[in-house]
């Protein structure tokens, strides 16, 4: 299969020259998760690059270490698989391995000699680790309750502090994506989670898909056997990778998802999204672990690939209703009269995640078919409203303690964007405000974009009433 979406956003040209030439966005433009020049950066933080000798005497590796120390804590299972976690816990890992060689390994003159690690890296790593520990634990809410979160409340604001470490931190990892240092990865999941987490635009995240993409390239991967070669050097990368899969394919999911209700929701270039990643990036990293992170059936996640794909809807019809009746067919999950889900475990795959996903692929499908002229409009619309039912039912079901509540996104969005009556809207919207009180609060571009949606087919605020879930 031909490569697509070959072209990339002049922010995510990846130079063969110093960084000066970098044709970037001015800093005060920059949000989070755009990755502009270095230099603009590091100037308005005032931070620059320290040389090795300087790095042995900087607080970096004390910093970090102190401040996971300091708010150290237990995350409810809500975020036991979350990736900003797992990245948190990479930092310290690899921070604390270089910590131990580079004490061991101190000259008279205190510099640091340690085989393993760049100064470079140590000081991507550090910054990392402090920002993303920093950012984690402001967008903690432990203590919320319903009353205390809107559907209009916007993710909390960033302190002065908060600003600053996030500059250092993309102007650090401005100079590894430079040098192509395999460890601007963990950078780059890091900001891709923030995007999903704290922006409006919910779905549309591609800058960091193409950063992984770019850095893959830069490293001559173009098998599975070359990630395979280069994971070796950095913890953790085939599971970052398939994260970043994952957002890609979700991504263009949610971007090319039709709506029963307005069609002409989405701009032409929303409509051809294309996926970054090929598909053997896809067949090399989308593993069991992923989709029992996640809580994905295989065959669902088929159907969400196929889904992603612009021109799925032209040469794969027939094969993909089919396999939505498929996957309609292994729901199995009942739920009884007050809505609580029966014969489903936390780790089983049979499971409610499994069936909200089923569901949810289904509708990715079938929405690809709305356009189609062959299709007798009024049976679709009328599939497409018993599936949107049973995805509601099993949402509402759905344990919002449990750590694969997080993951069903993706199912969410698309019964937000396919809902037709005010319960399908109270359902969507009580799933993105259970996000928003999770460990960490996360997902405000969902409901926004929802509501945005509602408001134009006449539904917003019709989701305020009685829910018959409930």
């Amino acid at each position: 299969m031909s490569a697509m979406c070959t072209g990339r956003p002049a922010m995510w040209r990846l130079p063969t020259t110093r960084h000066d030439d970098w044709d970037s966005p001015p800093v005060t433009s920059a949000k989070p998760g755009l990755y502009t020049s270095v230099s603009p950066l590091a100037s308005l933080a005032g931070s620059s690059v320290p040389s090795p000798a300087t790095l042995s005497r900087s607080p970096f590796l004390s910093q970090s270490v102190a401040l996971r120390l300091q708010g150290q804590r237990i995350w409810p299972e809500t975020d036991r698989h979350s990736l900003i976690i797992r990245l948190s816990e990479l930092c310290d890992e690899i921070l604390e391995t270089e910590n131990s060689a580079s004490g061991a390994g101190q000259t008279d003159e205190g510099l640091v000699s340690s085989q393993h690690l760049s100064a470079e890296t140590v000081q991507l790593v550090s910054n990392l680790c402090v920002f993303i520990q920093a950012w984690s634990h402001g967008r903690s809410v432990p203590g919320e309750t319903a009353a205390d979160t809107s559907a209009e409340a916007a993710p909390p604001s960033d302190s002065v502090d908060m600003v600053h470490r996030r500059l250092v931190a993309l102007a650090n990892l401005n100079q590894a994506i430079e040098t192509a240092n395999p460890f601007a990865f963990l950078g780059i999941a890091a900001f891709a989670v923030f995007e999903v987490c704290d922006t409006a635009s919910f779905g549309d995240w591609p800058c960091h898909v193409h950063g992984a993409r770019g850095l893959l390239d830069r490293h001559g991967c173009r098998t599975s056997d070359d990630i395979l070669r280069l994971s070796a050097s950095v913890p953790g990368l085939l599971g970052i990778l398939a994260r970043l899969v994952w957002y890609d394919i979700s991504s263009c999911v949610l971007r090319n998802s039709r709506s029963t209700g307005n069609t002409k929701r989405h701009t032409k270039d929303e409509e051809r999204c294309n996926l970054i990643f090929d598909d053997w990036h896809i067949e090399a990293v989308i593993d069991n672990d992923l989709l029992h992170i996640i809580g994905c059936p295989a065959r669902a996640m088929d159907m969400y690939v196929d889904a992603s794909k612009a021109d799925s809807r032209d040469r794969q019809l027939t094969r993909n209703c089919l396999r939505a009746m498929e996957q309609l067919l292994q729901v199995k999950t009942e739920v009884g009269p007050r809505g609580s889900a029966h014969a489903s475990t936390e780790d089983s795959m049979p499971s409610i995640w499994g069936d909200l996903h089923r569901c949810g692929a289904a509708l990715a499908v079938l929405g690809r078919v709305a356009a189609d002229e062959d299709v007798p409009a009024a049976d679709l619309a009328a599939t497409i409203a018993a599936v949107e039912d049973k995805l509601c039912e099993l949402l509402a079901a759905a344990p919002h303690s449990s750590r694969f509540y997080i993951h069903m996104a993706v199912p969410a969005y698309l019964a937000g964007m396919h809902a037709s009556t005010p319960n399908h809207c109270h359902v969507v919207r009580q799933y993105w405000l259970n996000c928003r009180r999770a460990g960490i609060s996360r997902y405000s571009g969902g409901l926004l974009r929802c509501e945005e949606h509602w408001r134009q087919i006449g539904l917003l605020g019709a989701g305020q009433d009685k829910n018959r879930y409930a």
